[in-house]
């Protein structure tokens, strides 16, 4: 049996963005915790 273009192409699509979500929640928390650790060494610098 088999499905056609349209639903394999929904698949791959699915899955790509199913592949792109942990890369993208990695992405979000490490520039946060760069963006925290650029602040604070910066604050740090001001107060020497």
């Amino acid at each position: 049996m088999q499905l056609g273009d349209k639903p394999a192409q929904g698949l791959n699509t699915g899955i790509l963005y199913l592949m792109a979500i942990p890369y993208l929640a990695v992405g979000i928390v490490g520039f946060r915790w760069w963006k925290s650790w650029k602040d604070d060494s910066e604050t740090k610098n001001q107060n020497s």
